[in-house]
């Protein structure tokens, strides 16, 4: 009979943990591991346990075994336990809404390593005096659409701020998780790379000045 369960990632020296669901308890033990050891595991605050204490001071156990593989019911069981023992070690509250982030920042990493110096397609070349007055032809003459511009002028007027300016980028979910993650040890830098955005306008975020009306 195939199974799902609920699993706890537990530092002994100072009995926070962590907690997650899976199909596969030992490969995802692996998982973590090797996120652990690369420092690169999506939960900083569990990333800096790890760094801090060692590998042989983590304990990785299953809560519960679950008789059947169902994605919706399994992270129905995430959640109470999420909600129920209110793990230290957790950087999203809701079951399954870092699994962007996780897939997120693997993306990014591998997308900044495969354009780095030689690698960039682009390394050691300039443009040409012909395609520069080209790039600037094309970009002359452009024209916002009536949409665009109804929402440029509904922005300037401030008419709706925060998450209901037509240009927000960001969620009220999304700020919310932004703020819990500096609570929790992240650095603007590290938040900005997640949510591929400048580190100033997480600052801002973080420190009031923008989406003071997300609670």
């Amino acid at each position: 009979m195939e199974k799902s369960y609920i699993y706890k990632i537990t530092c002994k020296e100072n009995n926070k943990f962590y907690v997650g669901s899976t199909v596969d308890f030992e490969r995802r033990w692996t998982i973590h591991k090797s996120l652990l050891n690369k420092n690169k595991h999506h939960s900083k605050v569990l990333q800096n346990c790890w760094n801090k204490y060692g590998e042989d001071m983590f304990q990785f156990e299953v809560v519960e075994t679950i008789d059947k593989q169902d994605k919706d019911f399994l992270l129905q069981r995430e959640q109470y336990f999420l909600d129920t023992l209110k793990p230290e070690l957790n950087i999203c509250e809701i079951a399954g809404s870092c699994l962007g982030i996780k897939r997120t920042i693997e993306f990014g990493i591998n997308k900044s390593l495969s354009q780095i110096g030689e690698k960039n397609h682009f390394f050691g070349k300039k443009h040409s005096d012909e395609t520069k007055q080209k790039m600037k032809l094309k970009s002359t003459g452009r024209k916002h659409t009536s949409d665009t511009k109804e929402k440029i002028s509904l922005s300037r007027k401030n008419k709706y701020k925060g998450t209901e300016n037509p240009f927000s980028k960001f969620s009220e979910e999304e700020i919310r998780q932004i703020r819990k993650m500096r609570e929790q040890g992240m650095l603007f830098r590290e938040i900005g790379k997640i949510f591929n955005s400048p580190r100033q306008t997480i600052a801002s975020i973080i420190n009031g000045k923008t989406y003071s009306e997300v609670k």
